[in-house]
């Protein structure tokens, strides 16, 4: 059997790594060996982990737990990149144990078919927190060098770096000694 869940409290932003684990507990009276998983890329999540081979929206281990002995239960950790700009509030993660040997068919599941009702299957919720993540940079100003008295225009611009639409932004700007408003 599988469980998933996912390490650290939410809710996660946009940006920022989150890890899964992924226990697989051999409930059965033989050796399980060679036990593949397989987890599910859902859209807003990016693998960051080299212990996994992605390919067509699925990632796989790159090395299979060689064997499971009967009531022991062996984990394996998948991190993700959550992207920098998603903006859903929350994201589904599912994995399933696709393959393993061991002599006997599995009683209430089958590997590999993607079942979410079976018990080799399982998914986590995680909640994204959308975040604005505002940056501001002063332009040298146009020209120069300046003479006492004569104009001079400095531009400020604001980028959003977040995931959240950011609205009614203020800017405040602290006038130095020797420049009047």
């Amino acid at each position: 059997s599988l469980e998933k869940t996912v390490n650290g409290a939410g809710p996660f932003e946009p940006g920022q790594e989150v890890t899964f684990t992924l226990a697989v507990t051999n409930e059965g009276d033989l050796e399980a060996a060679n036990v593949q998983l397989r987890d599910f890329i859902p859209n807003g999540l990016t693998v960051n982990d080299n212990n996994w081979a992605v390919a067509d929206g699925e990632a796989t281990l790159l090395s299979p737990i060689a064997s499971i002995a009967p009531g022991e239960t062996v984990a394996r950790d998948i991190t993700f990149s959550i992207n920098a700009f998603f903006a859903q509030p929350n994201i589904v993660n599912r994995a399933e144990i696709l393959s393993a040997e061991g002599g006997a068919s599995d009683e209430d599941s089958t590997t590999g078919n993607n079942i979410p009702e079976e018990d080799d299957h399982d998914s986590e919720l995680i909640v994204i927190q959308p975040t604005a993540d505002l940056a501001l940079e002063k332009l040298a100003p146009l020209g120069g060098p300046f003479a006492p008295g004569e104009l001079v225009t400095f531009t400020f611009r604001v980028h959003n770096e977040g995931s959240l639409l950011a609205t009614n932004i203020q800017l405040a700007y602290y006038v130095p000694e020797g420049l009047t408003l």
